[in-house]
């Protein structure tokens, strides 16, 4: 009800309060149960008072869970997954089925990412390590209407610690060291500038050497190496009665490797044709072990998941920005809020993609984004009443080039490209007590958006590189060029510059109940946008010509007027340049939120069914009659329609003071209803049911010390990689366990912990794709066994 939520005067005093106490809450203590403050609805309430279904994680829970990455807080959220075909970089996030299967740099997924409430574009940035965090909230179902850009599924917002006016100097350090020769290091420090500013600086160093061994003698010796450097600085000026403004500059730096792929072979290798040059039979038992090849280089890859043939790859992401939010208490009920933010990213990828000693097929991206966001909003707060009225406008560029090339044929493909995507968004809220008991909130947004693409050539450069490594880093056209990698006579096939735009209604209504205990009871009726998107890796799917009227491919084939390509070769690839249609999912949700037992049992749930239309996916599919490395081509497409039914739930209970008991769980019939040739397969990296659990026991030892253990568990059901669910490219199910000792000292100042994460050391693979087409299957290793021994130590306060 409206009267729970806490008027402007005490936001920001809310807010330091919760960055306090995430900073020096003790470490022993951190899983009590604890009413973690949210801005969901851009005002901050307690998660129970919200009528969402929220999952938040206060800076401390994450320590204790282990999180120290974006992706990290899956594993403890019900009906959502986390996924990554490269580094870091390019994430592939899934929550209640909803996401995208698409790793090209260029394109944007479902599900909207936020750092300190400014919304992150490029896939490439939203892969980050977490440091100094006071909390995370995940926010699940259409948000299209308070925030940012629409999101068809749902959002994860990053809440960094602020300053603190008048706290003095306060900050932490914490050290790690671990498996795989991790070393971290990660601390803050906040102090006053005067009696009206207060500033913090954050940073973050990690390094380890890869979990898996390189076996390629000309190899480092070691693949999926991380090398992170992130700072963060801040400044809060309290300018005026009511006036406040905070400033906040990031950079971050993360130096990785590819964490490799394993090579499932899909060709006999005792069918070796010497007039082909390939393995023409099809392996009677493909799978890792089983001694079947590629098509083309005879590799075998070993059994063991985490040792690879690779070349020395790379991912090189560099990001930084800033943002200024004011805040303005215009009279103790009206307020007026306004963020700007400014960000950049830079990529730069080499992948050895066949993983193999033979240079199969090496891949380049070399990306350039800029975005900047103004969001403006008028708020008014009352006991009975709450309303917001705002603006919202987004801008990014995304400028590059990518190229594919095939080594031991001498060939490749690739693009250049320069697309602006410009939206523009007008919303407004209203939340209004009924009665005691009954509340309503609805909401509307409308949107625009716009996707031009200014450039976006397609060509086949031919590239003289048999080695390994081929001709160096082939990051742009002047690179290729140098390297003798294209002959202007064998044509450049220019896509033809267009532009598309959308626009959309979208809201939300809820009624909210409160019982005789103040539990909550909600129904709510939403819906979300997403728009239309590009084809991020549209190549021109024919080969180097040979003569005129004969491109190699298709002998014979009808070329297009002033070019050497087949004419139906550039319709189709300009075809490719259409944007695909927007998104468009229709939630209708029922959820409960109480505590009992004297608050030591909290139960949270909710039910929903979900009507998605044109869900986005990226196939990777085979021309039809055409064999070898031209002969797959990566297609963006619309999934017609998916009905989704499912249902979550949240469990907490503390029976005494030393016991914390937590059970997360969630289902969803999450199948494709009018796809294609995939109608009626699972949804790509969505498993139809989740668990995860967690126990905890705290040991009092006389002087105020605590020792505390700790078990935790995660579990989901069997999952496909691709909306074709073909064989292999799937997952069954399995389960995670970690483990942490901790010991915290009387004036909870230092904590020590040794933990484990896949205790079991289960192994798995988390998503893969198909590359039938060079003769094999690529699956993607989930991370080994992990130990850690972390020392944090507070101080200030």
């Amino acid at each position: 009800m409206m009267k729970k939520t806490m008027t402007f005067k005490k936001l920001s005093l809310a807010v330091s309060m919760v960055a306090a106490q995430a900073a020096l809450i003790p470490a022993a203590y951190a899983l009590q149960m604890e009413e973690v403050a949210v801005t969901a609805r851009k005002q901050t309430e307690s998660a129970q008072d919200v009528p969402i279904a929220i999952s938040a994680f206060s800076g401390a829970l994450m320590s204790d869970l282990g999180v120290s990455e974006s992706g990290d807080i899956a594993l403890f959220t019900p009906n959502f997954t986390w996924h990554t075909e490269f580094g870091r970089a390019s994430p592939q996030p899934y929550m209640r089925g909803i996401g995208t299967n698409n790793f090209s740099p260029i394109n944007n997924g479902p599900i909207a990412i936020y750092q300190d409430n400014v919304f992150i574009g490029p896939n490439v940035a939203q892969g980050f390590a977490t440091f100094d965090v006071e909390r995370v909230e995940v926010l699940k179902g259409p948000q299209g209407t308070l925030y940012g850009r629409n999101s068809t599924g749902g959002l994860i917002n990053f809440i960094s610690v602020k300053p603190q006016l008048g706290a003095g100097t306060v900050g932490y350090l914490n050290a790690e060291v671990g498996s795989h020769n991790t070393r971290n290091l990660e601390g803050a420090v906040g102090f006053d500038l005067g009696e009206s500013a207060a500033g913090r600086f954050s940073f973050l160093r990690a390094t380890n050497d890869g979990y898996t061994e390189n076996v390629n003698p000309e190899s480092n010796g070691d693949a999926g190496i991380v090398d992170d450097i992130a700072l963060r600085a801040q400044v809060l000026v309290e300018a005026a009665d009511g006036l406040s403004i905070l400033t906040n500059v990031h950079y971050g730096k993360a130096e990785p490797d590819t964490a490799p792929f394993k090579n499932v072979g899909l060709q006999d290798p005792n069918s070796y044709n010497p007039a082909t040059y390939s393995y023409e039979d099809a392996c009677a038992n493909p799978g890792l072990g089983s001694g079947c090849t590629d098509l083309y280089t005879g590799f075998v890859d070993n059994k063991d998941l985490y040792k690879t043939s690779k070349a020395d790859d790379s991912e090189k992401v560099k990001t930084i920005g800033i943002f200024v939010n004011v805040d303005y208490d215009i009279d103790g009920e009206k307020s007026l809020h306004s963020i700007t933010s400014y960000d950049e990213a830079e990529l730069r990828r080499f992948d050895d993609v066949d993983d193999g000693a033979v240079g199969l097929e090496n891949d380049y991206y070399a990306d350039d984004f800029t975005w900047y966001s103004q969001e403006l909003r008028l708020s008014s707060n009352t006991d009975e009443s709450i309303w917001h009225a705002g603006a919202y406008y987004y801008h990014e560029t995304a400028e590059g080039t990518q190229i594919w090339t095939n080594p031991i044929f001498g060939a490749g493909e690739g693009n250049e490209h320069e697309i602006e995507t410009t939206s523009y968004a007008f919303f407004g809220q209203y939340g209004q007590d009924l009665s005691e008991r009954w509340s309503v909130t609805g909401g509307l947004r409308w949107t625009y958006e716009e996707k031009d693409i200014k450039k976006y050539n397609g060509f086949m450069p031919l590239v003289n590189n048999p080695g390994n490594y081929g001709d160096g880093t082939l990051y742009s056209m002047s690179d290729v060029l140098a390297a003798g990698g294209i002959d202007e006579s064998y044509g450049i096939t220019v896509g033809t510059p267009r532009a598309k735009d959308w626009d959309e209604i979208t809201g939300r209504l809820s009624f909210d109940y409160r019982t005789d205990n103040d539990n909550l009871i909600y129904v709510s009726l939403s819906r979300g946008f997403k728009g239309g998107d590009v084809n991020g890796a549209a190549f021109l799917d024919d080969y180097i010509p040979t003569t005129a009227g004969d491109n190699g491919l298709n002998p014979g084939c009808e070329l297009a007027a002033g070019s050497t390509r087949c004419a139906d070769s550039v319709t189709a690839f300009n075809a490719k340049l259409d944007p695909v249609d927007p998104e468009l999912l229709d939630a209708f949700e029922v959820g409960f939120k109480g505590d009992f037992l004297d608050g030591n049992l909290r139960v949270n749930g909710a039910v929903f069914y979900y009507d998605y239309q044109d869900q986005q996916n990226t196939i990777l599919s085979q021309i039809p009659g055409v064999t070898g490395p031209q002969g797959s081509t990566t297609v963006l497409a619309n999934a017609a329609s998916t009905q989704m039914p499912g249902l979550e739930f949240e469990i907490i209970a503390t029976p005494s003071e030393s016991w914390y008991l937590q059970f997360n769980g969630g289902w969803l019939d999450a199948e494709y209803d009018d796809f294609g040739d995939n109608t009626g397969n699972q949804i790509s990296l969505t498993p139809k049911t989740q668990f995860s659990g967690l126990v905890r026991y705290d040991f009092n030892l006389e002087g105020g010390a605590i020792v505390a253990v700790q078990t935790d568990v995660s579990w989901q059901s069997k999952t496909y990689f691709q909306p074709t669910n073909a064989e292999h490219l799937e997952q069954d199910a399995y389960a995670l366990w970690g483990a942490r000792v901790s010991y915290t000292s009387s004036d909870d100042r230092w904590t020590t912990a040794l933990f484990a994460k896949n205790l079991g050391g289960k192994e798995y693979f988390g998503s893969g794709f198909d590359v039938s087409s060079l003769g094999y299957l690529a699956l993607k290793p989930g991370a080994p066994r992990y130990i850690g021994l972390s020392v944090d130590y507070q101080f200030g306060g």
